[in-house]
């Protein structure tokens, strides 16, 4: 059997930007619950610029994963109609 290490390189990758995110959106929305004007408009000037590419990765990046398990159910249901 034939091990697919680009396909958990993928998974891999896909994880590390989902967390980033997250972590970019918790910074934030920490930033503002701090009450503190200051630090919330440096969050946003800082980190702000990078939400919308990062929510268009998430995206790309689920759909890409969502395809990936349907390719890979579809062809094991197939392996598994051959045997």
């Amino acid at each position: 059997m034939k091990k697919d290490y680009g396909f958990r390189l993928l998974l891999w990758i896909a994880s590390i930007v989902f967390t980033c995110t997250r972590y970019l959106c918790a910074s934030i929305m920490c930033a503002g619950a701090l009450g503190d004007k200051g630090t919330y408009e440096q969050a946003l000037e800082v980190q702000g610029p990078f939400l919308p590419a990062m929510s268009l990765l998430c995206l790309f990046g689920a759909l890409l994963l969502t395809c990936t398990d349907l390719a890979i159910t579809i062809r094991n249901r197939k392996n598994n109609k051959d045997k």
